[in-house]
């Protein structure tokens, strides 16, 4: 199973893409301007372990996410009905790290067994979610 293909920049844009052999599905997300007004932030580990922990992440609630997902021809690959039609949210939650970046980068993964199978396992959300229906008391969020 091919993994996700991304798109990132040093700030303000995201894009992913992945796919199974039936299902194809796209996040795309942006950010305001990098400015201390519009970003946290954050600390996170350095390649030398002994260095600690460093301020290589930038953050921001204020970003904007956009997924689109089609049903995929198994035969073919093609693009069919799509599921999800470029729906949008203003709330999103982004970040990057782990740099200074100072250009873009893409990267392509695949999945390896037994991650794969376990990605294509068919999930019943209804039934889940009435699974943890006596729970949501306890686990706030859940």
């Amino acid at each position: 199973m091919l993994g996700p293909d991304c798109e990132v920049a040093p700030w303000g844009s995201w894009s992913v893409t992945a796919k199974t052999s039936t299902h194809e599905v796209r996040v795309t997300a942006a950010a305001p301007p990098l400015a201390a007004s519009n970003t946290t932030v954050l600390r996170a580990p350095q390649d030398d372990t002994n260095a600690g922990m460093a301020p290589l992440c930038r953050e921001s609630f204020k970003g904007t996410v956009e997924v689109s997902m089609w049903e995929l021809d198994p035969a073919t690959g093609r693009r069919g009905a799509a599921v999800l039609d470029g729906v949008t949210s203003d709330t999103a939650a982004v970040e990057v790290g782990g740099g200074p970046w100072y250009a873009p980068w893409t990267g392509l993964a695949e999945l390896k067994e037994p991650l794969g199978s376990l990605a294509t396992i068919q999930v019943d959300v209804q039934g889940l979610a009435r699974l943890l229906k006596p729970f949501v008391d306890i686990v706030p969020g859940l």
